[in-house]
């Protein structure tokens, strides 16, 4: 058993698995991000209750996951999925939102906007009013 990084910070080892260390090379970079991007999405839409545990609020737990969704979004571009979004959200007076009242509807930014933990956009560098 090697030794070698047992000391490493979490900063250290993220930065080491990403020079490729992997055997398949820069796929784990692909791998990571995509693992993020789906942990965060689940995390962003569950209940925040459903998160809590005697170490943990699962009201910072969600927080968390909704920071680390949207600055994903913000560098990688949305992950194209539609969402419900109401009348009086900011994004359906936007057009970068193809707003369907009644339907799913699309960002063609990808939902940079910052989401409150209900889902809801509060606020969105990319808003462009109608």
């Amino acid at each position: 058993m090697s030794f070698e990084h047992e000391h490493e910070t979490n900063e250290q080892f993220i930065a080491r698995i990403m020079r490729f260390g992997c055997p398949t090379g820069p796929l784990i970079q692909a791998f990571v991000i995509q693992a993020l991007r789906t942990y965060a999405e689940a995390v962003s839409e569950a209940p925040a209750e459903s998160l809590d545990s005697p170490l943990l609020c699962g009201e910072s737990w969600k927080a968390t996951a909704i920071w680390l969704k949207t600055e994903l979004n913000r560098k990688y571009g949305g992950s194209g999925r539609k969402k419900s979004v109401s009348d009086d959200d900011v994004c359906a007076t936007c057009r970068n939102c193809q707003y369907s009242p009644g339907e799913m509807s699309c960002c063609s930014k990808g939902w940079p906007g910052m989401e409150d933990a209900d889902g809801y956009i509060q606020e969105c560098a990319q808003l462009a009013l109608k």
